[in-house]
């Protein structure tokens, strides 16, 4: 899905219990990443940051995502 609209989306979470679920589902996924990412601005030697990334990522994520996005995710 790419887009929905803030009624439609309102309506799909009041009738549709899967869709309730999987919208707290998909809120818990994103604070986690959120946290991790936070956690990871912190460190502050490159080498620390590069061996936090790839213990708490997706190692197919990382090898599908060009490397300047990664460098730029990475402040390098």
């Amino acid at each position: 899905m790419e887009y929905i609209s803030f009624k439609s989306m309102n309506y799909a979470l009041e009738n549709f219990p899967c869709i309730s679920k999987l919208n707290r589902i998909l809120l818990e996924q994103y604070y986690l990443s959120s946290e991790k990412r936070a956690l990871m601005a912190r460190i502050p030697g490159v080498k620390d940051r590069c061996k936090y990334l790839l213990n708490n990522l997706n190692g197919n994520l990382i090898e599908r995502c060009p490397k300047k996005y990664l460098a730029s995710f990475l402040n390098i």
